[in-house]
């Protein structure tokens, strides 16, 4: 009889605290852990819960309470629109309760059950999702085989929503009480027609070589019921010059790729055609444009204005197409030590017109500099002709130690990049000047800038050479010249790309050399 005294003495000893905290009502989510120290702690989510220790007000959660007694104490928690909590606890003069509580909100049941209406079509198919909303948070329901669900909420007030491909959708506002709310929601068969039709690309090149996401352009419209439709591409003289029948509708969203081509699979001449979707009585317009000059491929932009890595290039982007880049690099000598990161976004508003940013950080002899260029260019040439012509301006910031070699530091430049398309590539020249100190008269210097590469893109793979020499007239000091050479590797058809650069670099009697590794995405 003593032994086992003693057992159920040890076994409240060490284990009283969880035993006295636990009652029916409590949630998986409540913790009790002795830590060091003494007296007890409450925390609860979410916060700011009055705090009862026997009957007396102590203040909002999360509290410390170092002054409470050893022994039986019992907690009431209160929180406006959320259940009360009482647990009792047992505290000792050797530890420290730490008690983490979870407020629930009072919480009603809702059974639903959605129904067809009366009369309404066997054949069609009937497979309901349900959607439940609540100040902007939205989840789904899910429903048994009889279309039925049961669910737990917190009191308050829902939206359900109810959608099945060839019914009317249905809505209905509930008030969740603390009891039972019955929701019969009753769907009736749709009127077909079609609508919301969009474009992925508004222009499209159908000869794009290197990237098949801008030698296409899809569709995208609703059906609200089982049909299907004729798709028609008219031309200026609203003739016809494409047309084929649409599979059958057996989903809300649909979709279809055009690629420029006419009905017998030849490319169709630059300009703007009506794309025009029938179906039974409904028709849908929209306007899409054949532009040969469009161009989608990623260019280097560590220097702050795109291009080959040390010459701009006079190419932009389609309008509304965007480069992210990120590098990290290593050089070996004065101005490029350790491992400088860079991020680049190259963005075109619209056609012909394009602006680029890049920040850099350069971690050196634990001063970490930083720097960021800016620019806008424009293109004065279709991106088709042979020769492209653009005038880019420039400004660049760079704290100490946070000069990138490809850029000159903080200033303003201006490039005047051209460039000639062979078949087998283009050759670049990019004429600049570069005006350092302009916020200091005493340490204003203009530099001369002279970039030149070639440039050569075939589907998959980018590749190029560049060089450039800076000249510094006013000080009479030694040219600096860069070399380098990189590649942009992207397979298709995804967006992403993978670069590779290196060069060296020379400044006086001085030599070094310099590279990086980059991922990006170009679309």
């Amino acid at each position: 009889m003593k032994l086992r005294f003693w057992i159920i003495f040890i076994f409240l000893c060490f284990f009283s605290t969880a035993v006295l905290a636990q009652s029916p009502g409590d949630i998986v989510a409540d913790s009790f852990e002795e830590t060091a120290g003494r007296g007890l702690v409450i925390r609860t989510n979410p916060a700011g819960a009055r705090v009862f220790v026997n009957g007396v007000e102590q203040g909002l959660t999360p509290i410390t309470l170092d002054s409470l007694a050893p022994g039986d104490h019992n907690i009431r928690l209160v929180k406006e629109n959320y259940l009360d909590r009482a647990f009792d606890v047992t505290l000792f003069a050797t530890s420290r309760l730490v008690v983490s509580i979870k407020m629930e909100q009072p919480q009603g049941q809702v059974q639903i059950s959605i129904n067809k209406a009366e009369n309404s079509p066997a054949s069609l198919s009937f497979n309901p999702r349900v959607s439940v909303s609540s100040f902007g948070s939205v989840g789904s329901v899910a429903i048994d085989d009889n279309y039925k669900a049961e669910l737990n909420l917190p009191v308050g007030l829902y939206t359900f929503r109810v959608q099945s491909f060839g019914w009317e959708d249905a809505s209905t506002v509930v008030l969740v009480t603390d009891g039972i709310v019955f929701v019969n929601i009753i769907m009736d068969p749709a009127v077909f027609r079609i609508e919301n039709l969009t474009q992925s690309r508004k222009s499209f090149n159908p000869m794009s070589q290197n990237a098949t996401q801008l030698s296409t352009t899809e569709y995208r419209f609703e059906a609200t019921a089982p049909g299907t439709g004729l798709f028609n591409v008219i031309d200026n003289n609203d003739t016809i010059v494409f047309r084929k029948q649409l599979d059958n509708f057996d989903t809300r969203i649909q979709r279809f790729t055009w690629d420029g081509k006419d009905s017998s699979g030849s490319p169709l001449p630059e300009g703007i055609y009506t794309v025009s979707i029938q179906a039974e009585n409904n028709e849908l317009k929209i306007q899409t444009e054949i532009n040969y000059s469009l161009n989608l491929f990623p260019l280097s932009i560590c220097s702050g204005m795109s291009g080959l890595m040390l010459a701009p290039m006079p190419y932009t982007l389609p309008a509304g197409s965007f480069q992210i880049e990120s590098t990290l690099g290593y050089g070996n000598f004065d101005l490029f030590t350790g491992f400088p990161f860079t991020f680049g976004l190259r963005i075109s508003p619209v056609n012909n017109l394009e602006t680029t940013l890049n920040f850099n950080l350069n971690p050196q002899n634990n001063d970490t500099g930083w720097g960021i260029t800016g620019s806008v260019k424009y293109n004065l040439l279709k991106n088709n002709s042979p020769i492209a012509f653009a005038i880019g301006v420039s400004y660049s910031y760079a704290s100490n130690n946070g000069e990138y070699p490809l850029s000159m530091g903080k200033g303003v430049s201006i490039h005047l990049p051209v460039s000639y398309k062979m078949t087998s590539g283009s050759f670049v020249f990019s004429p600049g000047i570069f005006l350092h100190g302009l916020d200091k008269p005493d340490e204003f210097t203009p530099f001369l800038l002279l970039s030149a590469g070639y440039f050569l893109s075939y589907k998959k793979i980018q590749a190029g050479l560049s060089t450039r020499a800076e000249f510094d007239f006013i000080n009479n000091t030694k040219p600096r010249f860069f070399a380098g050479a990189e590649t942009q590797i992207f397979p298709i058809p995804s967006n992403f790309y993978f670069s590779l650069q290196a060069g060296i670099c020379t400044q006086n009697s001085r030599i070094g050399g310099f590279g990086s590794a980059g991922i990006g995405v170009v679309y």
